[in-house]
């Protein structure tokens, strides 16, 4: 369910990324913030529920397993690992209060030309981020240096493409795209999060049937 969750959040993000203006949830109309919200918010928020769902269910099993120390040392390993103690998972574990006790995201588009084409970001305002004083220490300090350092964009380039040839990375960099850029980049945190909760779910049925196979050994 939570990659179901994930797809149709891509979705989501690939029909507002079409629009070719800024995007306000609290918009004007009835109508446009409907839209918006149908489109994002929505996806966007079951992506979180199922998120947090999934996170908490590790704590109980790592709960109902707590006498089994070398299964506990092996967990807190792989929980290290796949960085679901990171700052940036406390923070997207923190947007589900902030949508659910303060408010509908503000977002906004960012469009770069590269020479395959376009790059398009979809941004949630910072300063609207912290206005909310729900966020736990690590979610806060996410967002407060989340790009405090001015990174290269990296986009990957189509094969056939004669600048891609002229490239071995077959990427291409932007220092200029995030440059003063103030607002956070959904889309690639959520990846990075989901990808690395079904990681480690993927170690954790291994590491239970294995424990489950030494007890019936026995």
């Amino acid at each position: 369910m939570m990659i179901k969750n994930f797809d149709d959040f891509k979705e989501s993000c690939s029909f507002i990324a079409k629009r070719n203006s800024q995007i306000f949830f609290r918009s004007k109309t009835e109508e446009e913030k409907e839209e918006v919200y149908c489109h994002f918010a929505r996806p966007f928020y079951n992506c979180l529920e199922m998120y947090y769902a999934v996170t908490q269910h590790f704590d109980v099993v790592k709960n109902q397993n707590k006498d089994n120390i070398k299964f506990i040392a092996k967990y807190d390993i792989n929980w290290k690992e796949k960085n679901l103690s990171s700052n940036e998972t406390k923070f997207l574990n923190g947007m589900r209060s902030y949508i659910t006790h303060y408010q509908i995201p503000i977002l906004t588009i960012r469009t770069a030309e590269f020479p395959c084409g376009l790059h398009t970001q979809l941004l949630i305002s910072k300063n609207s981020l912290l206005g909310y004083d729900g966020w736990t220490k690590q979610a806060k300090n996410f967002i407060e240096t989340y790009y405090k350092k001015t990174e290269p964009i990296k986009i990957p380039l189509c094969e056939d493409c004669e600048y891609a040839r002229e490239n071995s990375s077959g990427l291409v960099q932007c220092k200029g795209l995030y440059k003063e850029c103030k607002d956070i980049e959904i889309a690639p945190i959520v990846e990075r999060c989901i990808n690395n909760a079904v990681h480690f779910y993927n170690w954790l049925v291994s590491a239970l049937a294995s424990e489950c196979k030494e007890e019936i050994g026995e």
